[in-house]
């Protein structure tokens, strides 16, 4: 499965603060008061816990996005506490105690933890540290959400001869394939090729390629900090790309900062190079065949491109692409590729 990482993506955690130094007042106590100013950037939390002046400390957060977070906490290293710490659901109206998501025991021989929990967008969640015995500093940090890769829609459907599975269904497509394949960005409407969304959409709209009309944009009127940019409706950090510093071998290319060895027809990398797949469907075309491969743009197909089928003459050319599949043409008919199914695309 594919993953997205973005490390330090903003679920925000609220600081509790103690009263004054004469008569110190624990405001974060209980789940019900967690409901300080909120940090909206890096994450990094402080805070003190101890089992006899503050024994227990609740934080509220509040997940901008659907995926698996993690949370870190650290404790100097020759803390004295012992205890635990975890994560939990929101205090419902009426409700006591919330329900517990995740936890860890804290013991003096370990100064770091990490709770990882799956999150919902929108939903808020209650971190708590309470001590048994002894006291320590602590630190909330280094948060990540991993957002899920999405699944193929079309996995495990079959269509009869003439179709093609689109978003989960099967659909005719004798009459989307367009000859010449389609430029210029247009796409294959009706056996025509044709602007994407009629050639634009409304403010605050854009464009779905894949169902060819105009959406709500999530990311329409939402301001993100310097260094971010908004990506589904989140503001997420913006990668910078720098140089490898020189530092690649001979036999290595600078990819993102990171050394990587060219790619071979076993071990295709983000840099190009031969990507291993197989045929789903052929739709006869005369003498020629049209031929639907298991590969598509999330794995770096784009039309043009050209290749092969194993133990069958002649190259094919890709016409068309969407996220999980894409439709090629090949000078031969459907007999002579027979049941050869495994490709290769340049």
């Amino acid at each position: 499965m594919r993953t997205t990482l973005y490390t330090l993506t903003a679920l925000t955690v609220g600081i509790a603060l103690a009263g004054c130094p004469s008569a110190p007042v624990d405001k974060d106590a209980n789940p019900a008061s967690a409901t300080l100013p909120q940090i909206t950037t890096k994450l990094d939390a402080t805070g003190n816990i101890d089992a006899k002046k503050n024994k227990v400390d609740w934080k509220i957060m509040t997940a901008p996005l659907s995926g698996d977070a993690e949370l870190k906490v650290t404790f100097v290293d020759d803390h004295k506490l012992t205890g635990n710490a975890g994560v939990y659901g929101a205090l419902a109206a009426g409700e006591k105690a919330p329900e517990k998501i995740v936890s860890k025991s804290i013991s003096t021989g370990q100064s770091s933890y990490k709770l990882v929990w799956p999150v919902e967008a929108g939903r808020t969640y209650l971190f708590k540290i309470e001590a048994a015995e002894g006291g320590a500093d602590y630190n909330v940090s280094s948060l990540s959400v991993t957002e899920p890769e999405p699944e193929d829609p079309c996995l495990g459907v079959e269509c009869d001869d003439g179709q093609e599975c689109k978003a989960g269904e099967c659909v005719e497509e004798a009459s989307q394939i367009c000859k010449p394949a389609c430029r210029g960005g247009k796409s294959c409407v009706d056996g025509t090729c044709q602007a994407p969304c009629g050639g634009g959409c409304a403010r605050g709209q854009v464009c779905s390629r894949s169902k060819n009309e105009c959406v709500k944009d999530p990311c329409f009127g939402k301001s993100c900090a310097s260094g971010e940019r908004c990506y589904g409706g989140s503001c997420r950090a913006v990668a910078v790309k720098k140089p490898c510093d020189g530092k690649c071998a001979s036999d290595e290319k600078c990819v993102s900062n990171k050394c990587e060895k060219p790619a071979t027809a076993d071990a295709p990398t983000a840099t190009g190079g031969p990507i291993k797949g197989s045929i789903v469907q052929l739709l006869p075309d005369g003498g020629k065949t049209t031929i639907f491969i298991n590969l598509g743009s999330v794995k770096g197909v784009k039309i043009g491109m050209t290749g092969s089928i194993a133990g069958v003459p002649g190259s094919f050319k890709i016409v068309e692409v969407y996220d999980f599949r894409c439709k090629a043409t090949i000078g031969v008919d459907e007999k002579t590729i027979g049941a050869n199914k495994s490709v290769t695309i340049n």
